[in-house]
Order: structure tokens, then C-alpha cells, then sequence
């Protein structure tokens, strides 16, 4: 049982270093463009650190409690699903910052 207390924490911690990092290019983004085009490119950012975060995060989830069920889905079809949209937007984000023109 301690050893999977310990992988638990280990997880949760890890889980949040790509949360960090996405917050870190939004600031950067806002500061290092301008307008429209910063917004996007942080929210592109931000998006694909939380989708990171999540995918890290699985492993407790899976742990805790692997019979939950969540709008229909596993656990792990609800995270597959949901990352999946995560970085699906944060290319269309990073795909309109630079290719349309902004002001």
C-alpha cells in the first residue's frame, strides 16, 4: 500500500510540471507579441500544458478508482478523448496566430 501511495504522489506532482510550463508560455507569449496573436499563441500554450498535465495525471485516476465512469466513458476514453480536443484547438490556435493576418 505504501508503495502505491508513493507512485500516487510521485504522479501528482509530475502532473503538474507541463500545467507550469503552459502557464509559463502564456506569460511569455503576452509578452513577446502582441495583440490577437499573443492571445492565441497563449491559449495554444496553455491548452497543450493542461493536455500534457491530464495525460500524467491518468495514472493516479486509473489507480484510485479504475471502475469510474464519467459522461459514459472510462476514466481513460474520457482522457484520450478530452487531450485530444486539447491539442486539436491548440493547433487551430497556433495555425490562425501565424497564418491570418492579425492585428
Amino acid at each position: 500500500m505504501k508503495v502505491a501511495a508513493g507512485r500516487i504522489i510521485v504522479w501528482s506532482a509530475l502532473s503538474y510540471i507541463p500545467l507550469v510550463a503552459g502557464i509559463a508560455w502564456a506569460a511569455f507569449s503576452v509578452d513577446h507579441w502582441t495583440g490577437s496573436r499573443a492571445q492565441l499563441l497563449a491559449g495554444s500554450g496553455f491548452l497543450v500544458g493542461a493536455a500534457a498535465s491530464s495525460v500524467l495525471f491518468l495514472p493516479v485516476l486509473r489507480r484510485s478508482n479504475p471502475m469510474r465512469r464519467f459522461l459514459g466513458l472510462s476514466i481513460t476514453g474520457y482522457t484520450v478523448a478530452s487531450v485530444s480536443a486539447a491539442v486539436l484547438l491548440a493547433a487551430t490556435l497556433a495555425i490562425i496566430a501565424f497564418t491570418v493576418p492579425l492585428k
